[in-house]
């Protein structure tokens, strides 16, 4: 979905509306579940109904649902477009934090060994009055773990979740959802459960992939998702993160997990945002071994010590390798009213990377840059818009408009980051 949003906008679009079209189905699983809101299977075919041959994930692998309602939150920063936010995203919006907002349960204090702690700290002295809320029984990305409680990456997303529909109500001012249901939302996401511990690295405090975690090798990335696609650096501090990608990357790597192409891209992507190019590169080399050469260059599911095994043509790996280069190196992501970059250049002697005809706004952006200098040019713009494009360059140097067809140039390095704004305008002539 990320690379479809970013350079091949219809067809994400064509994505969304198949759990569009099925949201009276997700609510009808809801109802039969006894749960609130809307409730998306793990597997899904025309009628949106469960279909997997493993029933428990249809039941437990709930962050489905918050996986679609932030694909849609996502689409929305990447178009800007409010009318379809307010027509076609918000039923599913609405419906996914009904549904994560009802699933929590408290943690009994018993198991808050280091007290309360909410996804806005890191670990601290503070604690919320209300107490902390968990989801249990579900089943995270690393589905080999099977049903858990607190699932970091699930708990986290939810947190996301919300913290979207808050943002969207605020936007839309939309009146059928009352104030009491997005101070519901907020109070559940300020309270969701992301505890540390210090007695599973040795090198410090990290977060439990669920709770019980003894570190047992993995083969999903659940802890790494919180720094990409989450994007939660920032809200959780740099050394915690460098810690949880240190402790997770070699249990991903062990005799009985060594070899999915699942978390690599999740690593690097996240290395990357953390500067930290030697580890970025050795996960981004990965990819290479799950290339079939004899086979179209598609990837497969499984590469060890030169054996490829599992699925081919593997859509999921295929999909983590293109972020990698788009979102990792280019280092590309969305915001409300912006879209930045944060170049960098792969490796392998690498000397310019293009990334063109992003989408944003409506308008298309092609990015290009060499180790020097960073180019962005304005190559497209519907007819008619109520928005012009602005690029902030890195490191404070002021704004200057983008015209369609001209080039603007700027210096940059490592680590420089560039954003592109949409303000409101009027008339023609503009994104």
């Amino acid at each position: 979905m990320p690379p479809l949003l970013a350079l091949n906008p219809p067809l994400a679009a064509s994505l969304l509306e198949y759990r569009t079209r099925r949201l009276p189905a997700a609510l009808a699983n809801a109802i039969a579940h006894n749960q609130s809101g809307a409730m998306w299977p793990w597997e899904s075919a025309v009628s949106g109904e469960p279909v997997s041959t493993w029933a428990v994930a249809d039941e437990h692998e709930i962050h489905i649902t918050g996986d679609i309602a932030h694909a849609f939150w996502r689409s929305f920063h990447a178009t800007g477009n409010v009318s379809w936010l307010n027509r076609t995203a918000w039923p599913v919006l609405v419906s996914a934090c009904d549904f994560l907002a009802a699933r929590t349960v408290p943690v009994p204090a018993a198991r808050r060994p280091g007290g309360n702690v909410t996804l806005r700290q890191v670990i601290g002295p503070d604690e919320h009055a209300g107490g902390n809320l968990t989801l249990r029984q579900v089943i995270g990305p690393d589905e080999h773990a099977g049903v858990v409680d607190s699932n970091a990456y699930t708990n986290a997303l939810a947190r996301v979740v919300l913290d979207a529909c808050v943002s969207a109500a605020a936007r839309l001012a939309r009146h059928d959802v009352g104030p009491a249901v997005v101070a519901r939302w907020r109070d559940v996401s300020e309270r969701l459960w992301l505890p540390l511990r210090s007695d599973l690295y040795a090198g410090g405090s990290v977060h439990p992939q669920y709770e019980g975690y003894q570190g047992e090798p993995i083969n999903q990335a659940d802890v790494a998702l919180l720094y990409y696609p989450l994007g939660m650096l920032g809200a959780v501090d740099d050394d915690v993160a460098r810690r949880d990608l240190l402790f997770y990357q070699p249990l991903s790597s062990t005799a009985s997990t060594k070899g999915y192409y699942t978390g690599d891209s999740a690593y690097s992507i996240s290395w990357l945002a953390l500067s930290n190019r030697t580890a970025a590169d050795t996960q981004f080399a990965l990819a290479f071994e799950h290339m079939d050469t004899a086979h179209f260059y598609v990837w497969s599911e499984i590469a060890h010590e030169g054996v490829q095994s599992g699925h081919l043509n593997f859509l999921t790996g295929a999909g983590g390798y293109l972020q990698n280069l788009i979102y990792g190196y280019g280092g590309l992501r969305y915001a409300e009213d912006e879209l930045s970059v944060r170049p960098l250049l792969p490796p392998d002697s690498v000397t310019a990377l293009r990334l063109r005809a992003v989408a944003f706004m409506g308008c298309r952006l092609t990015f290009a840059y060499n180790v020097s200098t960073l180019l962005v040019t304005l190559v497209s713009r519907p007819d008619k818009s109520g928005v012009a494009l602005r690029l902030q360059a890195g490191g404070g140097a002021g704004e200057e408009p983008l015209v369609l067809g001209q080039m603007v140039s700027r210096p940059r390095r490592d680590g420089d980051r560039f954003a592109v704004r949409a303000v409101p305008a009027l008339g023609r002539g503009v994104c």
